[in-house]
């Protein structure tokens, strides 16, 4: 909807469960030498699984050898991730981008003891991440990391609302909110302008220019403005996860932007209207500068 006339195709390759191993053991086989058309680009996406939650326990660090089984763990995903690159590197690919892993809730209180469980495991989580940061910086990949934004607004949040804030309820698996907030870091990363389409309209010129849309038949004077508009995009949806995320991260100022300015307005309050019906209300002074009606609910776009 944003890219419309660029074609695509995703493809999953990613199964429940899944270990840098047990991706090594099928590469062949089940992502690559298959019927489906070569894909360019693969995104990588692994490391919680294979520091294995159990190790971290609450009491597992008291077990003889713990220290040096979990520095194993470690050591032995640096080992598989590097083969791992080692053979993407000879499939042809134009692109290959390494994710950290999502976030780990270890604040959350288990139900039954009241208490965190697997407490740490998400810094351990992390230097999985720094272990897949190092790995693309030496092997020429493109790295995106989605668990320091999402650790971010879980801890601030955290402190404000208290232990019970949580977008992974499970403590593994994020909700609808966390896997918005993996897409915001991972668009971010790739740049993307956040512009939907923008309108710029003066009065006293009788002019209108638009960025990513079509204005025509405009009729322009201090007290009203009409023009016909088509957008070459459409916004984000504002259901209500994306409500959700609004409180949480800046998605609308960054991600979603559906502009109008118009200059040369007398003083006073405006409608703004879309076939017919008021999407939103803005002064003289806000049209002069830009309001945003990508997130609005008249918004006949939404």
């Amino acid at each position: 909807t944003r890219y419309p006339d660029t074609k695509f195709s995703y493809v999953n390759k990613g199964i429940g469960g899944d270990t840098v191993n047990k991706i090594l053991a099928r590469l062949n086989h089940d992502v690559f030498d298959t019927e489906e058309k070569p894909f360019n680009k693969a995104v990588v996406m692994i490391g919680t699984n294979d520091m294995q939650r159990a190790a971290y326990f609450e009491g597992k660090e008291l077990e003889a050898g713990a220290e040096s089984s979990r520095k194993a763990l470690l050591e032995n995903y640096k080992n598989s991730l590097t083969k791992l690159a080692q053979q993407l590197k000879t499939k042809g690919l134009e692109q290959v981008v390494f994710l950290s892993s999502p976030l780990f809730d270890q604040w959350l209180p288990d139900a039954l003891t009241n208490k965190p469980s697997s407490v740490d495991f998400n810094n351990v989580i992390r230097k999985a991440g720094s272990i897949a940061y190092d790995m693309s910086q030496s092997e020429g990949f493109e790295f995106v990391d989605i668990n320091t934004p999402q650790t971010i607004v879980q801890y601030y949040n955290m402190e404000k609302q208290g232990e019970s804030f949580t977008f992974v309820p499970d403590r593994v698996h994020p909700n609808e909110v966390g896997h918005y907030i993996m897409t915001y870091a991972f668009l971010r990363a790739q740049g993307e302008s956040g512009e939907v389409a923008s309108v710029d309209i003066d009065v006293a010129a009788q002019t209108a220019n638009a960025s990513n849309a079509a204005v025509s038949e405009l009729s322009a004077s201090s007290n009203a403005v009409a023009y016909k508009y088509k957008a070459n995009a459409l916004p984000l949806g504002a259901d209500s996860t994306y409500r959700a995320v609004e409180k949480l991260l800046p998605i609308t100022d960054e991600l979603n932007r559906e502009t109008i300015k118009v200059s040369g307005l007398n003083d006073g309050v405006y409608d703004i209207k879309m076939d017919g019906t008021v999407v939103m209300q803005a002064t003289a002074a806000q049209l002069a500068e830009g309001v945003n009606i990508a997130d609005k609910k008249n918004n006949p776009a939404q």
